[in-house]
């Protein structure tokens, strides 16, 4: 990781104060939840998530989307709160620190005009990837192409090699949950990058390994260990067997001269002059059982799942702390900010894994379940929802992305291992939620009162900007669009497009009483059968360029 804090952005982001809109995230309170996921936790191929499901909400005309299920592995989990904590967790991350203007993430909260790095933004995207597969994408799949174009705006190739390893597994599991071929190019394109990193002259005595950045300034083991997860995953997906031998490769070389096979130890990083820098941390430990798991899967060899294991043994003994919720994942004792504070969600990721791999290991379910009530309990504050880095707590005095990104990251995996939630329910037919559709640099709020889901689409007034849905439509036909909106600054306009076409050139929503008031703007389309892209646009040259908020599309038709 670089470490950086990414380019400064011009403007803010948007508030995330709190209003009092409806599930799964309630501003404010926790929301009523949702269930679902392929129950893979990012490990496994889970394509299309429900059945290839829409942005937010179910299918129109009939076509409905089911809830999906997964096994309840962890024991005495209150089930429904689990997933409230899920949603209300990966809620603040959006709504907090997304940056409309941007189309990127904040470092921080409240926002000092700095957005985050490339290796913390892919954290928080698998984050919302783990929030997309727990739901079955009946929630915050429209977001994954919205991260998406967010990154590939700004270029996929920087000078750190494990950063790139980061984005290519997030981009992996986007496929896997979406099917979008896009997603599998790009980590392609970003893995071949990788592989480059490849190199035997150095370091000492200790001959090969993937450096850590372009500058060769060491070799590290989440340059090493993450590549070896991407590359098996990318082999499967790819039937391309090269992938799968240079993460073989790079595993062996890392398992020789990198870890200690009598204590299971791992060495953080491998200088030039061939010295070797400590650190138990839970990052490098995670992926490196991660490593080893995926490695047994794809190969059958029982070794590397004991490995897993040892590695696991080492992070739950060594990179702990204690408190009153029991041990807990840590780094650095008290003093873990900036990127160490993204690094437990890591470690919680693989051992989750692990432990779904072989829910017989009762230390590792004590363990990820202390975690989770930690942080819900002890780290997180309860006026904002933020949490702090220090799972065992104080909360934090202010919001940081690698903090929330990583406790939303432990938070939805915890409940996807307690199983589906029994008070979930699916979307009503036809209706998807604002923000949880595909985003072009526009806004998330949660500051006024009367929306619903965990938020609403705001104040895009420049031109181009706007939100699109995917709407799964029965049947040919014309089909009714209801826009619930504000417009609390006076009438707006709108253009209405279907798969890139202008179909309502000046869409008009008259001005509401105030922000808190939502009204119903109706148009009128034609669609094809299976998926259509419905796309609300600020264009400059029709004018009405007054903010608007959108809470939510609901389309009806033959």
């Amino acid at each position: 990781m670089s470490g950086g804090s990414g380019a400064s952005a011009t403007t803010s982001g948007t508030s995330g104060t709190s209003g009092t809109g409806g599930s799964p995230a309630n501003p404010g309170q926790a929301g009523s939840g949702t269930s679902g996921g392929a129950g893979s936790l990012g490990g496994t191929e889970a394509k299309g998530g429900a059945g290839g499901g829409s942005s937010a909400g179910s299918g129109v005309g009939g076509q409905t989307v089911g809830l999906p299920q997964f096994p309840p592995l962890l024991q005495g989990c209150d089930i429904p709160a689990a997933h409230q904590h899920a949603d209300r967790a990966l809620a603040v991350n959006l709504l907090d620190f997304w940056n409309g203007s941007q189309q990127y993430l904040n470092a921080i909260a409240p926002t000092d005009g700095k957005l985050t790095g490339y290796w913390t933004y892919a954290q928080v995207f698998d984050a919302l990837l783990d929030g997309v597969e727990r739901t079955g994408a009946l929630h915050y799949r429209g977001l994954v192409g919205t991260f998406y174009d967010g990154r590939a705006a700004r270029g996929w190739l920087v000078d750190y090699y494990d950063d790139e390893a980061w984005m290519t597994m997030a981009l992996l599991r986007a496929f896997d949950l979406t099917s979008d071929k896009r997603y599998l190019d790009t980590a392609e394109t970003i893995y071949k990058d990788i592989m480059a990193g490849w190199e035997t002259s150095c370091c000492g005595s200790h001959l090969g390994g993937i450096w850590w950045d372009k500058k060769h300034s060491s070799k590290a083991t989440a340059s090493n260990g993450g590549p070896v997860i991407a590359g098996v995953r990318l082999a499967k997906r790819t039937n391309k067997p090269e992938y799968l031998d240079f993460a073989k490769q790079t595993y062996a070389f890392w398992m020789s001269d990198m870890v200690d096979q009598t204590s299971w130890a791992i060495y953080d990083h491998l200088n030039p002059d061939g010295s070797r820098g400590p650190g138990a941390l839970t990052y490098n430990h995670g992926l490196m059982i991660g490593a080893g798991l995926e490695l047994s899967e794809a190969t059958g060899e029982a070794h590397f799942l004991t490995e897993s294991h040892a590695f696991a043994h080492y992070m739950i003994s060594h990179a702990v702390s204690p408190s009153t919720a029991g041990p807990v994942l840590n780094d650095f004792g008290s003093n873990c900010e900036g990127d160490c504070a993204a690094w437990k969600g890591i470690g919680y990721r693989y051992l989750a894994l692990l432990y779904q791999k072989d829910p017989t290991h009762q230390d590792y379910a004590t363990l990820l379940s202390n975690d989770a009530t930690a942080i819900w309990t002890l780290a997180r504050d309860p006026a904002t929802d933020r949490f702090g880095s220090i799972w065992s707590g104080p909360p934090p005095a202010t919001g940081g992305v690698e903090k929330q990104g990583s406790a939303a990251m432990a938070l939805n995996l915890y409940a996807l291992l307690c199983g589906s939630d029994p008070n979930a329910a699916a979307p009503a037919p036809g209706v998807y939620e604002a923000e949880e559709a595909t985003l072009n640099h526009v806004a998330l709020e949660a500051m006024y009162k009367g929306f619903s889901g965990f938020g609403y689409v705001a104040a895009f007034d420049k031109d181009k900007q706007g939100v699109t849905f995917d709407v799964a439509a029965a049947k040919v036909g014309s089909y009714s669009l209801a826009w619930t909106y504000a417009a609390g600054a006076g009438a707006a306009t709108r253009s209405v497009l279907v798969a890139g076409q202008a179909v309502v050139a000046e869409q008009a929503f008259p001005a509401t009483a105030d922000w808190n008031s939502w009204a119903s703007a109706q148009s009128t389309v034609a669609l094809v059968q299976g998926k259509n892209q419905i796309e609300l646009r600020y264009d400059a040259a029709k004018g009405g360029a007054a903010p608007l908020n959108i809470d939510k599309l609901t389309v009806t038709g033959p």
